[in-house]
């Protein structure tokens, strides 16, 4: 038994020779012994066929399944805006911006423009830049500072 349509059309790199040769069929003989012999539905069979006769070859090629309008996208006057502050103000993290200025877009938002635009990422994030390293050494020292050296907790 051969495999059937969407799995094959699927692991194709370009499905655009199978659909012509589905379409020439289908004009040749009927709808459902294309679709028989293709091992798909008529439906779909009659989507290409018509896509077909519409935009002739050019019909055949996939649509994109991209969304044709975003109604949330940000506009650009806000986005030029907030890549502005972000370069007079880069110690300033996406929710502080968002409290001082009010802005009307969440903190991911905020970051997904700032990559968009390519923005630098904030001097200043919190304890992750700085090392784990030299956060140990000054929490020992500050330890041996504290807790006298004495044979029960000495580290030698």
């Amino acid at each position: 038994m051969s495999t059937p349509y969407f799995i094959l059309v699927r692991e194709m790199s370009s499905a655009y020779n199978h659909r012509l040769r589905l379409v020439a069929h289908a004009r040749q003989d009927d709808i459902k012994p294309t679709a028989r012999l293709f091992q798909t539905t008529v439906p779909t069979v009659r989507k290409w066929l018509r896509r077909y006769q519409q935009h002739d070859p050019r019909g055949l090629i996939e649509l994109s399944r991209a969304p044709h309008h975003q109604p949330g996208k940000t506009p650009p006057e806000i986005e030029q805006w907030v890549v502005a502050l972000r370069q007079q103000l880069p110690t300033f993290g996406a929710r502080r911006l968002i409290r001082e200025f009010d802005l009307p877009l969440s903190h991911r938002a905020l970051e997904r423009i700032w990559r968009a635009h390519g923005s630098p990422s904030p001097l200043f994030s919190g304890f992750t830049t700085f090392p784990q390293s030299l956060r140990f050494i000054l929490f020992m020292s500050l330890f041996e500072l504290l807790v006298p050296a004495t044979e029960s907790n000495s580290y030698e």
